[in-house]
């Protein structure tokens, strides 16, 4: 039996197809441990353990932050088994210009997609079911990103999930020096 909070939105390529693609350009960051510093434009980790945008058989996906402090609480926030100190943690830099992102914080998106900003973050059984068929669909319908709100509750800002291998000829992520 099912729970009555359950999506039952389907989600097909005709809708992802007429969704608007918006631009993003500009500064993104990334923290992960220190010792996995050559590892940061790496998304290893995506094939051990499965995310709110991606499964493990999806896994060429970075995830990254509009903020040093917001990826800094991201990434500590759910790697707890390192001493919280800066010299721990590694802050990458990377300049991001895509043109083909889906943008779920826009109301309009989605309205078009049937879901809130709540169905976005509220971790319930099933965990990440629905953000992964979205993130599923919207990178088999040529979307190179999707800009999400933060689900870390009380914090604020944006995460951008960008789908490696959509982008990887385009060149619309590169690593700077931090």
């Amino acid at each position: 039996m099912g729970h009555s909070w359950v999506k039952k939105t389907i989600f097909d390529d005709k809708t992802f197809q007429k969704l608007s693609p918006e631009s993003i350009k500009g500064r993104w960051y990334r923290t992960v441990k220190y010792k996995r510093l050559k590892q940061v434009g790496n998304p290893l980790g995506s094939s051990m353990v499965e995310g709110r945008y991606h499964t493990t058989a999806e896994d060429s996906v970075l995830y990254l932050s509009d903020s040093p402090a917001l990826c800094m609480s991201e990434s500590t926030k759910i790697f707890q088994t390192v001493e919280i100190k800066d010299s721990a943690w590694y802050t990458a830099t990377f300049k991001v210009k895509l043109s083909h992102v889906l943008n779920l914080t826009d109301p309009k998106i989605l309205k078009r997609l049937s879901i809130t900003p709540a169905d976005l973050v509220q971790p319930r059984p099933g965990g990440y079911n629905l953000t992964q068929r979205i993130a599923t669909k919207a990178r088999t319908t040529g979307f190179e990103a999707i800009l999400v709100q933060t689900a870390r509750p009380g914090l604020s800002g944006n995460n951008l999930v960008v789908f490696l291998e959509v982008v990887a000829n385009t060149k619309g992520i590169v690593a700077v020096a931090s």
